[in-house]
């Protein structure tokens, strides 16, 4: 079942990203909580703790600033975090993915795209690919956001995604308003 929401696509856009990272840093709690259990107490781990309990803080506080209009700050609390030691590949991955959606907000798309591609270096996922696809529609690069699409849809998980398909059929939409075929 489709949901019609009036209004500005652009602020919907922006509304659907927002989310996807809140949900990302709910995730990084989460995670940051299990690593730091699990590393409590193990000699040669002293950093990571402090850098895992740290992380979900500093992303949280760049995505406030952002959400606020402060992008240079939010920029630098993503930059000043990036530079600690200690952050594993998932960490880097959040504050990656949030440093492109804060350059997507802010209409800077090949900023965006490079953030993104940093995260993508360390993990290709659906919604990141998707990210880096509408990166390339503010380009105004359609044979690129077609060619990301596509790699969203390989990326789709179906094991116990009961959206999968509404997940395809949106990407497939969007490649076919770009002019690209399924």
């Amino acid at each position: 079942m489709k949901t019609v929401v009036g209004g500005d696509p652009v602020q919907k856009r922006r509304m659907t990203l927002w989310v996807v990272a809140g949900i990302i840093l709910v995730a990084l709690s989460i995670v940051g909580g299990v690593v730091l259990l699990m590393t409590k107490g193990q000699p040669g781990n002293e950093a990571q703790p402090a850098a895992a309990a740290e992380l979900p803080a500093s992303a949280s506080k760049a995505q406030d600033l952002a959400a606020s209009g402060d992008y240079a700050a939010a920029h630098k609390q993503i930059t000043d975090t990036l530079s600690k030691p200690g952050l594993s590949n998932s960490d880097k991955y959040a504050l990656y993915y949030q440093q492109g959606v804060t350059y997507q907000n802010e209409n800077k798309p090949q900023q965006a795209i490079d953030s993104f591609k940093q995260a993508e270096a360390i993990q290709a996922t659906q919604s990141l690919e998707t990210s880096i696809g509408d990166s390339y529609v503010q380009l105004g690069d359609k044979t690129q956001a077609i060619a990301y699409y596509r790699k969203a849809i390989d990326l789709i998980p179906t094991a116990g995604n009961p959206v999968a398909g509404d997940d395809k059929s949106a990407l497939e939409q969007k490649i076919s308003d770009l002019g690209g075929q399924q």
